[in-house]
């Protein structure tokens, strides 16, 4: 989430083969612009993983239509209680340029006290979202989450 994936690289090899790995993998991958890699490590996840389904769709020549399907489908299926979930699938969703779904997941992880400042401004799969009007929307909710976070921080600490 830093901008740094060759470090996140690092840092999975140190668990190579887990599952944590093994799900993470593919988007370490795409954030170093190793296409063909990450499809080929996507195509080895388990057929059911939504994040399977949507880079093999984006990755792969698919009509318009259903990599739209997919993103849909991705969106329903990522109610998951972890919003680092949904900020993973929004950020492939706008590498995918699936711009409206991916801005629904971004900001159901924001709401979700995921605040993702830092991730927002570095994160390279989200070049397709920067310079939109949505993407402002998220920064700034993404800045009001974090200062709620540091608010209720001091008032525990104090």
């Amino acid at each position: 989430m830093l901008g740094q994936p060759e470090r996140a690289l690092d840092f999975a090899n140190l668990d190579a083969g887990s599952d944590w790995t093994h799900l993470n993998l593919p988007n370490i991958l795409l954030q170093q612009g190793k296409r063909q890699q990450t499809l080929e490590t996507a195509k080895q996840l388990p057929a059911d993983e939504p994040e399977r389904k949507l880079l093999v769709a984006c990755l792969t020549p698919a009509s318009p239509a259903e990599l739209a399907q997919v993103a849909h489908q991705v969106e329903n299926v990522s109610k998951n209680p972890d919003p680092e979930v949904s900020y993973t699938f929004g950020a492939l969703a706008a590498y995918c340029r699936q711009n409206d779904s991916a801005f629904r997941l971004i900001k159901s992880a924001i709401d979700r006290n995921y605040c993702a400042t830092d991730a927002l401004q570095s994160d390279p799969l989200l070049a397709t979202l920067r310079g939109t009007p949505e993407f402002g929307q998220l920064v700034s909710a993404a800045n009001q989450c974090q200062s709620r976070f540091r608010a209720e921080t001091n008032q525990v600490t104090q």
